[in-house]
């Protein structure tokens, strides 16, 4: 069974109201983890950059150009998920984070970063399975550096079907499909576009960090993930590497029909986190049959139960 399906089969609570301030985020569980997914605004913007500044410290998935270019993807309009475990010396505090952003039908990926000893968990899995389920786009697009983070979309499925139908440039030849060249001319902006060459994929500047030796080795992927190989040669042969700090765009043309049965399935479970005090919240939660909570920290032990 499939991190996708597996989220089908838990207990379900219902769903939360829509929330867009920076106290009330929706809230998800899966596996042994919390998703809290804020709406950003203008009203909450400076908060959630605030939040996100301890990521700049310690990158995860991806390395960046910048040391602000996390909060850099914070900005109204899209969303910002922060992520905490439910047990465990770190219950309660921020690991993960990743933003991203709806532009007319496509999803934009801006930054992921799960702090290492969370990595091989499913969080970034879940994130992004989480984003198109919820969006239901007709593709996503983002920068990858290395191969995990296309592997990563290889591995959504559904009762055995892929969700991505093709990943450009690495399904088309080292290049970008048309159909990829028609999206992103249409939703990236100009400064966006100039940093990539539009035919291959590949970023124009060598401005990441340089990773050699044994860091660049630690990234290959291991003799027994074939796929993974495949990706990582793929990506080699563009002009991406490590050692030489570069990156390429992507493009993850969705089938929609796996897309809509995928969709009409997931219902993972939700949490509400409000004052209890508060009559008129507790008149809330009865009305969603939703759990109600005193805080987070009441909420993360409930689950540890």
């Amino acid at each position: 069974m499939s991190a996708l399906e597996s989220a089908f089969e838990s207990q379900r609570v219902g769903r939360v109201p829509a929330a867009r301030s920076k106290r009330f985020p929706a809230i998800h569980i899966n596996g042994d983890f919390i998703y809290e997914r804020f709406d950003i605004t203008r009203r909450n913007y400076w908060y959630l950059r605030h939040k996100a500044k301890p990521f700049e410290d310690k990158l995860g998935y991806d390395e960046f150009k910048s040391p602000d270019e996390v909060r850099h993807n914070i900005r109204p309009g899209g969303e910002v998920v922060f992520v905490k475990p439910i047990k465990g010396r770190d219950t309660g505090k921020d690991i993960a984070i990743a933003t991203r952003e709806m532009r007319q039908d496509i999803l934009v990926t801006g930054a992921v970063v799960v702090n290492e000893e969370y990595q091989k968990k499913g969080i970034g899995t879940h994130l992004a399975e989480d984003a198109i389920l919820r969006h239901k786009p007709k593709g996503t697009t983002g920068r990858a550096r290395k191969w995990q983070v296309l592997r990563t979309y290889e591995k959504l499925t559904f009762q055995g079907k892929r969700l991505i139908k093709e990943i450009s440039p690495i399904d088309t030849d080292s290049k970008l499909s048309q159909v990829a060249k028609e999206k992103l001319s249409n939703i990236l902006e100009p400064e966006e576009r100039k940093q990539f060459d539009l035919e291959t994929g590949l970023y124009r500047d060598d401005t990441l960090p340089r990773l050699l030796g044994a860091e660049a080795r630690a990234l290959r992927p291991p003799k027994s993930d074939s796929e993974g190989t495949r990706i990582a040669i793929a990506l080699k042969d563009l002009g991406v590497s490590p050692e030489k700090g570069n990156a390429a765009r992507y493009w993850n043309e969705i089938d929609q029909d796996v897309l809509e049965e995928a969709s009409a399935a997931y219902n993972p479970i939700q949490v509400v986190v409000l004052p209890a005090g508060s009559r008129h919240n507790r008149i809330i939660a009865a009305i969603f049959g939703l759990p109600l909570f005193a805080s987070m920290q009441s909420s993360l032990a409930s689950f540890k139960k």
